[in-house]
């Protein structure tokens, strides 16, 4: 009996957490499309975004990419119309292919940065771009937001090299 009804109290536990993880991405949702009505998109697109990650739905994530288009952030619409690609082909959803045209329409506008790798190989070399490990995209073309980007190159034996980029809209 005790085992029967540890397991219906973890389901219960389940159950009654996924209901508050759905409660905070509907509110979240809410309160973004209300902020977008009255052309708040600075403080909108972070609510999407925090409705898609607290519960990954297609339709979040789709307003949070034309949210981040619409203030100029370019690159992360483009990687969330990307996501939003595979999300809905793996749903088999039908807005699969605004997801392609929307991202394709922004590939011409995006901003790349192109960090050259180093002559010889530095054991430990770690480069971070605002913080978030870019290491494995040195030597590729990296899309960037428009704005001032702070990027910086360690390796043990080697003095630290800070610099900050500024990207503007192409």
């Amino acid at each position: 009996m005790r085992a029967a009804g540890a397991v219906v109290l973890g389901a219960l536990l389940v159950a009654s957490r996924a209901q508050a993880v759905k409660a905070t991405a509907t509110a979240a949702y809410k309160q973004a499309e209300e902020l977008a009505k009255h052309g708040k998109l600075t403080e909108a697109c972070p609510l999407y975004e925090a409705s898609y990650h607290a519960d990954p739905k297609l339709g979040a994530l789709l307003h949070a990419a034309d949210c981040q288009e619409k203030i100029g952030r370019t690159a992360t619409a483009w990687a969330e119309f990307n996501d939003a690609v595979e999300l809905a082909h793996k749903l088999a959803d039908p807005r699969e292919d605004l997801a392609k045209r929307r991202a394709a329409a922004l590939e011409p506008k995006l901003a790349k940065l192109h960090l050259a790798p180093p002559k010889q190989l530095i054991p430990g070399l770690a480069v971070k771009r605002d913080g978030a490990d870019i290491t494995m995209l040195v030597g590729t073309d990296i899309p960037l937001d428009p704005g001032d980007h702070e990027i910086v190159a360690t390796a043990a034996g080697y003095q630290d090299w800070t610099k900050t980029v500024s990207i503007s809209a192409p």
